[in-house]
């Protein structure tokens, strides 16, 4: 799926421009939509027919009284836990669908959302009521959030190229974007987007705008504290439990799952601690290169 949006503090923002920002990544979401504008904000989404195909899934999605929007882009691996804490103490149905934890968690924590979720994703959450964005990404930052404006509007998406080419804000590329993802040239720079005045979120950072002022912090980052550690075995103890829960996360899902065995630093540990955990056979999938094709 792949999320786009504008909010506005002055102007109703312009839902076609959004919906044209959508249409550029058809390619990525060829099978279906879903859009949500009022007089201070935009927001669409492309998705896949195929990924998550039940009707509580469609996007953007709302709460009951509809003053709270919300789309999403990749997987929460707690979503069991999350649907069980937005269940308690509630006997409305809507609680129930996983993709509703998204704006629950939102009127029950307000930004300190990210700190109960547990995946890798970007979201971006209208509160109507507010006049307020809140948008991100993971902590390991798999699923893009690229920002820009000028004053009074703000421009969202999950992807860094084609959408911002219609915003008008910038269409100049950045040559240090570009140094950054071509790393033969000789200057580096991060945040790498390919336009000038567009920035990508760093990973773990939250931003928050309202009524055309905005303000992004880290909510999550990398522990890089020296330890001692009193023996290897200990430490391996404590790795290989760490690997085991994070595989456990992952490995919960609504669909049947495989393991693609690309002979990477990831799935080579995922796997058999995939199978250490699991009743049945984890099917796996590889794939060769031949000269007529990929097999």
């Amino acid at each position: 799926m792949r999320d786009t949006g504008i909010a506005s503090a002055g102007d109703r923002p312009d839902a076609r421009l959004v919906r044209q920002m959508c249409d550029t990544l058809v390619h990525r979401g060829p099978d279906g939509s879903g859009f949500h504008d009022d007089d201070h904000d935009a927001l669409g989404m492309r998705r896949l027919g195929h990924h998550r195909t039940w009707p509580g899934a469609r996007q953007p999605v709302y709460n009951e009284d509809r003053t709270v929007a919300a789309v999403f882009n990749g997987e929460l691996y707690n979503f069991r836990g999350l649907r069980e804490l937005c269940t308690a103490g509630c006997t409305g149905s809507s609680r129930m669908a996983t993709p509703n934890a998204w704006f629950h968690l939102y009127e029950d924590y307000g930004d300190d959302l990210v700190h109960h979720l547990r995946g890798m994703f970007a979201f971006a959450i209208w509160d109507v009521s507010a006049r307020r964005l809140a948008a991100g990404p993971g902590p390991g930052g798999q699923e893009a959030a690229c920002t820009g404006g000028k004053t009074g509007h703000h421009w969202l998406s999950d992807r860094n190229s084609r959408p911002w080419s219609l915003t008008r804000r910038s269409t100049a590329v950045s040559i240090r974007s570009l140094c950054t993802h071509y790393p033969h040239l000789p200057v580096r720079a991060r945040p790498a987007v390919h336009y000038q005045g567009i920035q990508k979120l760093p990973p773990g950072h939250l931003l928050s705008w309202q009524d055309g002022g905005n303000q992004g912090q880290p909510y999550w980052r990398l522990d890089f504290t020296q330890r001692p550690v009193t023996s290897v075995p200990e430490a391996a103890e404590q790795l290989r439990g760490l690997l085991l829960d994070a595989t456990r996360y992952g490995c919960s899902a609504k669909r049947p799952l495989g393991a693609f065995l690309s002979g990477g630093l990831d799935s080579r540990p995922w796997s058999p601690r995939w199978a250490r955990q699991t009743s049945s056979p984890v099917k796996t999938f590889s794939h060769r290169l031949r000269p007529s094709g990929i097999r």
